[in-house]
């Protein structure tokens, strides 16, 4: 619940500051968290480390707009990917803060092989893509259970590159 709070006072924030984009950002967002508690990856009755963000940390909205075949935007910052990184960040995004198991990233995008491509390829995509890749907040990880995009995903529309 600390989570859904802290999006629902944003909120309020950004209300009072008359920002009503961040009003829209934010209720997506809580959308989303709504959607990842039924799907099972949060669950507010047991701390764990599968939280998306700890509560005392501030909540951060991750933007990630695919530009072309090689090219995102993240929170408005150009990067350039490999393009298998970018097919596994792809399929990713089809499901945003939901798991998906390395073995479906695998057969999605290798079709098949070795199951470390795909920690291979995640390492790649931290280091291209978060802050610090050691603590990722982008690209989240549950050895048990696979990855999860903690993002909002689209595609560039023409006008928009």
């Amino acid at each position: 619940m600390a989570i859904e709070k802290q999006v629902l006072a944003n909120m309020h924030r950004a209300i009072d500051q008359g920002d009503f984009a961040q009003v829209e950002k934010q209720a997506e967002f809580l959308d989303q968290l709504k959607t990842a508690k039924l799907n099972g990856f949060i669950d507010y009755d047991q701390p764990t480390t599968a939280n998306l963000v700890e509560p005392h940390e501030p909540i951060e909205i991750n933007e990630i707009v695919v530009i072309n075949d090689s090219l995102i935007k993240l929170n408005g910052n150009e990067i350039i990917l490999a393009p298998r990184a970018l097919s596994v960040l792809k399929f990713l995004g089809e499901t945003p803060l939901q798991v998906v198991s390395s073995n479906r990233i695998l057969q999605r995008v290798w079709g098949e092989g070795d199951p470390t491509n795909v920690a291979q390829v995640v390492k790649r995509l931290r280091r291209d893509m978060e802050i610090d890749p050691k603590r990722p907040k982008i690209i989240i990880s549950n050895k048990k259970l696979g990855y999860v995009l903690n993002a909002r995903f689209s595609f560039a529309q023409p006008q928009e590159v």
